[in-house]
């Protein structure tokens, strides 16, 4: 039982499953044979007081990087309590009974990096809906954790995350960070007409980079707006600068310059650096960096 202690069942259940060595879609929609998606077929109910047990003809154990054979795992509201070979593991009477007997069994898989809100959306409700979509792609290919490392446009992944964790919406578990702490890019930026703030120039405004980090105190500010709003996580940028080539890029551009040097220009100095990791972790945040 060594990843027993590791996870905490999603509300879906999810599995990947091999079956004579091929692979088998968990959904209907997947298999093309199946035709249009039918939604009326989908029932969905709260497991038995009893909970849930699975019955795995292979399980696969990270730790050891073997498959465990003819195992049963117990599930309890949103907690796996017990797993092990059928012969130990007892069946409360009453459970509901997966039969996976034929089938190779995972642990939900964790993606540490992910962009579920990467392009801009005319609206909030925009924003959640195209992260929910691709956030339930990721469960139902078995990520049942996902860690999103920002959303340059909003902070709707803290609204989705909530959603999922109180039960309004289906999806894996997640970990946020909101707008990107991103003092400059890869290029300049068209000068705006009238006095304006940096990053609420000519365009629609980009969160990512209207949130003024240029001093140890104004990065602890930006720091503070995340945590008032809810993320998990503060992400700063650390290798941009305005020598690349901008967008679109042309060839030998961007993170290189033309004769292939590779671009390394700090975008924010050790002060504020320093000021932003003590003030995460003086709110219970951690600190992830694009480099």
């Amino acid at each position: 039982m060594p990843w027993k202690s590791l996870l905490k069942t999603s509300v879906w259940f999810v599995a990947v499953v091999l079956l004579s060595g091929n692979p088998i879609g968990v959904s209907a929609q997947t298999r093309p044979e199946a035709g249009p998606f039918d939604a009326s077929q989908i029932t969905m109910q709260p497991p038995p007081p009893e909970g849930v047990a699975v019955r795995a003809g292979r399980l696969f154990d990270p730790k050891s990087g073997t498959n465990l054979t003819n195992q049963v795992i117990l599930i309890h509201g949103d907690r796996i309590t017990d797993v092990g070979p059928a012969d130990r593991v007892r069946i409360p009477q009453g459970a509901r009974v997966i039969d996976l007997s034929g089938a190779t069994v995972l642990p939900g898989l964790i993606d540490r990096h992910v962009h579920l809100i990467q392009d801009e959306q005319p609206n909030e409700a925009r924003s959640v809906m195209s992260g929910l979509h691709y956030a339930l792609k990721d469960l139902n290919a078995g990520f049942t954790t996902l860690q999103d490392m920002g959303s340059p446009h909003t902070y709707a992944t803290v609204e989705l995350r909530d959603a999922i964790n109180k039960g309004v919406v289906p999806g894996p578990r997640m970990q946020v960070a909101g707008p990107q702490l991103n003092p400059r890019a890869s290029a300049y930026y068209a000068s705006p007409s009238e006095v304006t703030p940096f990053g609420l120039g000519p365009g629609a405004p980009v969160w990512q980079l209207a949130q003024n980090v240029n001093s140890p105190w104004l990065a602890r500010a930006a720091v503070r707006e995340h945590s008032h709003y809810g993320t998990d996580w503060i992400k700063v940028y650390e290798t941009e600068d305005y020598e690349g080539g901008g967008y679109p890029q042309p060839a030998g551009s961007g993170a290189f310059t033309p004769d292939g040097k590779m671009i390394n220009v700090p975008s924010l100095t050790l002060e504020e650096n320093q000021a932003i990791v003590d003030e995460a972790h003086r709110r219970g945040l951690k600190v992830t960096c694009h480099a």
